[in-house]
């Protein structure tokens, strides 16, 4: 295999590699349109809120605490404050869960003329990868409704510090609870 060729393929693993690196949060949310967000004010934690998956990457107390402060934090941004659960206007739980994919790309090169004369090539590049998702529910306390519900999947990051840990769920949470209250 000639040089040029070897150059081509490392800068096309090395852009592959750039781009899988490029986490991005896909949020959704819905909600209860009869629902008075405005009038919302304390919030308790539901006791249910994520049972355990089996999975311990997720079945920790580490994790457990970091995504319960970054959403009391968000919530506090938005002039809630957590009180006793008879008191809360509404109720907060929230699930993770962490699932497999597979990303397959297909990179097509060609050389030479068009037409006749010319030649090409295609090499894939099969990626695997873990896709995180966290859903975060506000309920109605005495019917268990729901009022609000956010979704936000991402490719997860190796976060291998506790400092980058805690950034990367703050930065997941921020995005989700950023369609509440809804408009």
């Amino acid at each position: 295999m000639g040089a040029m060729r070897w150059i081509e393929i490392l800068v096309a693993t090395a852009c592959v590699a750039l781009l899988s690196g490029c986490s991005s949060v896909r949020v959704t949310s819905d909600f209860d349109p009869n629902a008075n967000f405005s009038a919302l004010q304390g919030y308790a934690w539901l006791a249910a809120s994520q049972p355990p998956t089996g999975d311990p990457r997720l079945d920790n107390t580490l994790l457990d605490a970091r995504i319960r402060n970054a959403i009391e934090a968000e919530l506090g941004k938005r002039g809630h404050r957590k009180v006793a659960p008879a008191a809360a206007d509404f109720l907060v739980a929230y699930y993770v869960a962490v699932e497999s994919k597979v990303d397959v790309e297909t990179i097509y090169r060609s050389y030479g003329r068009a037409g006749w004369g010319g030649g090409g090539s295609a090499d894939t590049v099969v990626r695997e990868y873990e896709e995180g998702t966290l859903l975060v529910d506000l309920l109605q306390p005495q019917s268990g409704d729901l009022l609000w519900r956010g979704t936000a999947q991402t490719r997860l990051r190796d976060a291998r510090t506790p400092e980058a840990r805690d950034k990367y769920v703050k930065e997941v949470v921020a995005r989700l609870l950023a369609a509440y209250p809804p408009k």
